[in-house]
């Protein structure tokens, strides 16, 4: 898969990884759609599971400490949503496995879309 494939992650990698430097490392919701766009592999669940592994070593580590160096990253924070994010992703991946494709992909779009439309109409938020 790799080697015929090489093109199409390189431009995933690539934008999904600046992406997170300019919005956050939760730009893994870009990945799957990506993944779909190029048509690589053969299910949804398939690119859900690769887009994981990918997020393994990076998850934001340079991008995280570059904004560290700045003052803008809370580290006792992170680190504490990291541990609540690890045990939901793990309890979640467990069911999610299970479950039909297309409800899967329904709950995926859907989601996309009200994020979307959320950001799109919601006001900015006030300096704490």
């Amino acid at each position: 898969m790799l080697s015929s494939n090489l093109i199409p992650l390189t431009v995933v990698g690539i934008v999904s990884g600046l992406a997170a430097g300019i919005v956050g490392a939760g730009t893994e919701i870009m990945i799957v759609p990506m993944l779909t766009l190029f048509g690589l592999y053969a299910n949804l669940k398939q690119r859900i599971g690769t887009s994981l592994v990918m997020l393994l070593p990076p998850i934001g580590l340079m991008a995280a400490y570059r904004y560290y160096q700045k003052g803008y990253a809370d580290i006792p924070s992170g680190l504490y949503m990291a541990a609540w994010f690890a045990l939901a992703a793990y309890i979640s991946s467990t069911y999610v496995i299970d479950i039909d494709e297309q409800k899967i992909r329904i709950f995926f779009s859907l989601f996309i879309i009200c994020i979307g439309l959320y950001m799109l109409f919601s006001k900015p938020l006030k300096k704490v």
